[in-house]
This record gives C-alpha cells, structure tokens and sequence, in this order.
C-alpha cells in the first residue's frame, strides 16, 4: 500500500485548490497512482513533476515498510512563479523583490490613508453624507487667550481642524440620439435591448461610433464642468457656516 504526499511551498497553498498549477501536480499522481505495480513508478512521478515548467526542484523520499510505504515529494517551485502569483492577484506587475518590497511600502501608505476615510465612505454609501476628521498634525491651534467675565477669568483655547466632507449627489444623465425614421428609431431600441443581454450589459454597446459607457461619461463630466470653481468655494464656505453656527437643529442657507 502507498501513501503520496506532496509539499510545496506556502505560498501555493494559499492558491485555489482549481489553479492550474495544483492541477496537473494532482492529475500527475493521480495517473501514476494507478501504475503502481509497474517497475520504477515513483521514478517516473519525479521525472514528471521536474518536466513541469513551473518546478524548480523535486526530492523524493520513501518512509515506512514495504507493505505500507509513504512516498514524499518536497517540491521547490522557480522564483519567477510566485511573482507572477503576486502579480497575477494584485493586477500589477512585480518580477522581483526590489519591486514588491517597494509596492508593500506604498500599498501599506495607501492602506493608513484609506483607513482614515473608511467611515466616511461608509456612512456617506449609506446616508449619503460622511465626513473625514483631521488627524492631529493638521489641527492648528491658536494662542490661548485669557478671558474673564466680571471677577472671574478663564483661558480660551481655539483650534482649526480642516475637516473633509463627502456629499452623494445623483447626477441624471441623458443620451438621445437622432436617428431618423421611427423605423430606425425602433431598431435602435432593439438593438440596444439585445445588447444589453450580452455579458458586457448595455455599457459596451455602439452607438455612432461611441460606447453607452463613454457618451455617460461624457454626459456626467459636462455637468460637473459646469459647477465652477465660484460655486464650489461658496458650498466649502456654507458648510463652514452651518457646522459653526448653527443653533438647535435650525439651518437657513441663501447662495
């Protein structure tokens, strides 16, 4: 009777028990599995797995007794692979170590500034407003000043903390092309309803020599092209206003 066990490296475990790569390593033994009583069949494993193009080494080894005998094979697998793994799950390209130290040092930057706006994101998806609050290096502080009210005196502290405020607007967008006939103006309609059944949806589909996806950008960056750079400041400075002073719940905004 033979037991097989196969070790690979750590990182391959983490892979889907349907990647290729693990794969024709299994369909290998499972074939061989069934030659056992031919001559040199554990040979023939080993000279298998080395064929593969991703493995770099293969040791065999033989434990046990000859009724009950336990082959394991230590498979080593080339440098290249496991950047390819690395590249093929993140989306972008890393062929050594100096490239991945230096992607974990900006991803790990990425992920603090990420961290600090997950809330608001959050609450911004769910209630359509969220806020980002200042760490403590962009808070500024004024100079405390004394203050006093007839016979007694205190301090004023006074701070400026940039806060950021994320605002979910629907924005309606419109696409009418002109076509011709109501004939035409039908087959547009078909047309567009048959390709949004397709595995792209309706963003891919053509219209004059444009994608859906494309003329809704387009249609969206008009509008947001539209709100100057006047009306934005006059937004940042209403917020100001309504956070500092406004009173029990009551806001009145002219612009």
């Amino acid at each position: 009777m033979y037991q097989i066990e196969c070790y690979i490296p750590k990182w391959m475990e983490t892979l889907p028990q349907d990647h290729e790569m693990k794969q024709t390593m299994i369909q290998i033994l499972q074939e061989e599995m069934k030659n056992t009583s031919e001559e040199n069949w554990t040979e023939r494993i080993e000279s298998r797995l080395k064929s593969l193009p991703f493995v770099k080494t293969v040791v065999r080894e033989e434990a046990g007794t000859e009724e009950d005998t336990i082959l394991r094979f230590q498979i080593g697998v080339k440098e290249e692979e496991y950047y390819g793994m690395l590249s093929e799950l993140s989306g972008i390209p890393i062929e050594g170590e100096y490239q991945l130290i230096s992607l974990i040092r900006e991803l790990s930057g990425l992920k603090k500034e990420y961290e600090s706006v997950q809330n608001a994101l959050k609450n911004v998806r769910e209630t359509g407003y969220g806020v980002i609050l200042p760490g403590r290096e962009e808070i500024q502080w004024e100079e405390p000043v004394m203050t006093h009210t007839g016979s007694r005196y205190g301090v004023k502290m006074k701070a400026t903390s940039p806060t950021i405020h994320l605002i979910r607007a629907e924005i309606d967008t419109e696409i009418s092309p002109i076509v011709g006939t109501e004939g035409q103006a039908e087959d547009l309609i078909r047309y567009i309803r048959e390709g949004a059944e397709e595995s792209e949806g309706i963003w891919e589909i053509n219209v004059f020599g444009k994608t859906v996806e494309q003329l809704m950008q387009e249609g969206m960056q008009t509008k947001l092209n539209q709100f100057s750079e006047e009306s934005q400041n006059k937004i940042r400075k209403v917020i100001g206003r309504v956070l500092d002073e406004s009173k029990n719940g009551m806001i009145c905004v002219i612009i």
